[in-house]
């Protein structure tokens, strides 16, 4: 059966796949065998190894500009070869392909989920390895989405309480503290936190922000408020408390990885005058 489909379709791709071998060069055949007018868009190729999370977490921030009726195609599998299911969901007018091992929380819990599917290996085929389900089983699947197959000749509907889902991050919230944790580090050296602007209560200049042993006065709105090579904290495109080096890698300057704690204080009123 045959749904609307944009034109051209979009597929976006999330892997952690590198570009060192030649599994996104392959991923992409069989995508274009299935549904040859499809643009794909490499969303990111980088993310560390087996890192779920952090996929999840790009995925969640980018999906919302890709226009409606985009397959998004995420494959981050370090379960592959297991009992482990592959998700087909329909959130927001958009697709999401991957397995189920949280990496689509953020689509599950949203209030504009759709639908939610389990795609049936018979659906796509015999041929299928162990090791390399995106290959033979998730590329074809977002494939034929693509190209415009009805979800239900994909697979069956399913109960998205059965799904897995990622812990959320950690938020601790009192009077005068907030404790939040690292959630991701990008290449610039740039530090995520847990901390989001629906958790801060503070005026901004009035905080103290204390990570890796070292204290930062104020969140800051640009780069540049700070001298080169200082440290300062702001907020992130996506709505996240960051700490950052200006011209520099606060990572590498702090010490820090994800996990490690943060803690945001009102100032006390001596360092207020």
């Amino acid at each position: 059966m045959k749904r609307p489909s944009a034109s051209p379709p979009v597929i976006s791709l999330l892997t952690d796949f590198g570009h060192r071998d030649e599994y996104v060069g392959v991923m992409k055949a069989v995508l274009l065998s299935f549904c040859p007018k499809a643009t794909i868009v490499d969303l990111c190729h980088a993310i560390p190894p087996q890192d779920v999370a952090a996929a999840a977490r790009m995925l969640a921030a980018a999906a919302p500009y890709f226009p409606e009726n985009t397959v998004n195609l995420a494959v981050l599998d370090p379960g592959v070869g297991t009992a482990r299911e592959i998700l087909l969901l329909k959130e927001n007018n958009r697709y999401y392909i991957g397995p189920d091992n949280g990496i689509f929380t953020t689509i599950l819990q949203s209030n504009h989920l759709q639908e939610c599917y389990r795609i049936h290996q018979s659906a796509i085929g015999n041929s299928i390895s162990s090791t390399f389900h995106g290959r033979d089983i998730m590329a074809p699947a977002a494939g034929k989405l693509a190209a415009g197959i009805s979800l239900a000749d994909l697979g069956e509907e399913i109960d998205k309480g059965r799904c897995v889902l990622l812990r959320p991050p950690f938020v601790q919230l009192s009077e005068k503290e907030i404790v939040g944790e690292i959630v991701g580090i990008d290449h610039f050296g740039n530090i995520t936190t847990s901390i989001r602007t629906e958790h801060l209560s503070f005026p901004p200049e009035h905080v103290v922000i204390e990570i890796g042993g070292v204290s930062i006065k104020g969140i800051k709105s640009a780069y540049a408020e700070v001298e080169n090579q200082s440290l300062l904290a702001l907020i992130d495109s996506k709505g996240n408390v960051e700490v950052a080096k200006n011209h520099g890698n606060a990572a590498e300057h702090l010490g820090c990885t994800t996990g490690d704690r943060i803690h945001l204080r009102l100032m006390d009123s001596n360092s207020l005058k």
